[in-house]
């Protein structure tokens, strides 16, 4: 069975230059970090492979050297997420994971130095799962940080995801749902792997963690190298001067939710949390008012909910309007963001489309990219929330009628 360890190294080792590679050609910093994971990981599975068959005994002075090693996949998997999404890096985190790092080789220096019937003593207590305490403690603090690692990622990655909804009208690509969801499988097996060291499992048990773990790396290694892109951000632009500079057109396609709302009703029922991210601000309901007809304006009469990449940053350009000022009006006065904002428009327009007499002459996953969708899901999915019913059954109902 150990040659899983050994097989799983090597792998790694050559999957850690290809994304070194990859990083390098494309510029990309996220994979930067995946190749030193990835590197780190093959070190551990190697050492692994040594103990487990005996040979380290050939090569007693290396023993127990990886063991701060773990302390470095905290520090990498944060860097690695924060790193992915352009946001900026919690320094404060990253300072304790690497003092942990350098002073766990000065916890483990009476070790290092000592004797070798000593730390054949060590080798052998620790292939019968009898465990020293220094070596509980270090464990249990790698177990610690890399818990905190990954709740922290997954609490940046739901943040990201939010964002995301306030700049983006489509999110395929651009999502970092999937590595939640892989954080927290991760959190969960790191989690019960703490739970049963402390526990008391046999040693041969590490064989199906290293396994695991490896195979969830190298998917990930996978996936980010060949389908998920850098995506910065816009940072807020909290100067509110020049609100406006383009005056409100006269509307000949509106979109029915946004201009049918009592602005004022709206107004006294602002949630909690958006009022205190735009406590300092000065925008007024006539402002307001003046923002949302001339997004109306220039969104249906450019048609600007057709393009599949329209973004926030596009339709502040076009409206001459700060990017910060559509976010808190769209937040503030009517409990949206740009993604659904944009895609009522493209809801709206898919609408008119099907009852349009030439409808038949298109499909309707051609109908939905028409008007902006990126996906055939989620058109479908975005026009069954708007509507209650799928565009087939839509159809179906004008044809009836």
């Amino acid at each position: 069975m150990t040659i899983f360890f050994l097989l799983g190294s090597l792998q790694g080792i050559i999957i850690s230059l290809i994304l070194f590679y990859k990083s390098i050609q494309q510029q990309r910093k996220p994979l930067q970090w995946l190749s030193l994971l990835v590197a780190l990981i093959s070190i551990h599975l190697l050492y692994g492979y040594v103990v487990l068959n005996g040979t380290v005994l050939n090569f007693i002075w290396v023993m127990r050297l990886y063991e701060p090693i773990p302390f470095l996949y905290s520090f990498i998997i944060y860097r690695f997420t924060i790193s992915l999404t352009g946001a900026k890096q919690n320094t404060f985190f990253n300072n304790v994971v690497l003092l942990l790092f350098f002073s766990s080789f000065l916890f483990l220096t009476p070790f290092i130095f000592s004797t070798q019937s000593i730390k054949i003593l060590f080798y052998n207590q620790v292939k019968c799962s009898n465990y020293p305490v220094d070596f509980k403690i270090l464990f249990l603090l790698k177990s610690i940080m890399g818990i905190l690692s990954l709740i922290l990622s997954i609490k940046h990655l739901r943040s990201y995801d939010k964002l995301l909804l306030e700049q983006f009208s489509s999110l395929q690509g651009k999502s970092l749902k999937w590595l939640q969801w892989f954080y927290l499988l991760l959190l969960i097996m790191w989690v019960v792997a703490t739970a049963r060291f402390f526990l008391g499992f046999h040693h041969n048990v590490s064989i199906a963690g290293a396994i695991a773990i490896t195979i969830f790396i190298y998917f990930i290694s996978f996936y980010t190298s060949a389908y998920q892109p850098v995506i910065i951000l816009q940072e807020n632009d909290n100067d509110e001067s020049n609100i406006v500079q383009t005056e409100p057109i006269i509307l000949n396609y509106t979109n029915p939710k946004l201009l049918t709302q009592n602005i004022e009703t709206v107004e006294n029922a602002i949630d909690k949390t958006v009022r205190k991210k735009y406590k300092n601000s000065s925008l007024t309901k006539q402002d307001a008012d003046k923002i949302c007809l001339t997004l109306d304006a220039v969104i249906s009469t450019e048609k600007l909910f057709t393009n599949k990449e329209c973004n926030l940053q596009m339709v502040s350009e076009v409206a001459n309007i700060k990017s910060s000022l559509i976010s808190e009006t769209l937040n503030t006065f009517y409990k949206t963001n740009f993604y659904n904002f944009i895609n009522q428009y493209r809801v709206q327009e898919a609408k008119l489309k099907l009852n349009a007499a030439d409808s038949n002459s298109f499909s309707l996953e051609g109908i939905g990219e028409m008007c902006g969708f990126k996906s055939k899901s989620t058109f479908y999915s975005f026009f069954k929330k708007e509507t209650g019913l799928t565009p087939m059954e839509y159809k179906k109902q004008v044809k009836q009628s």
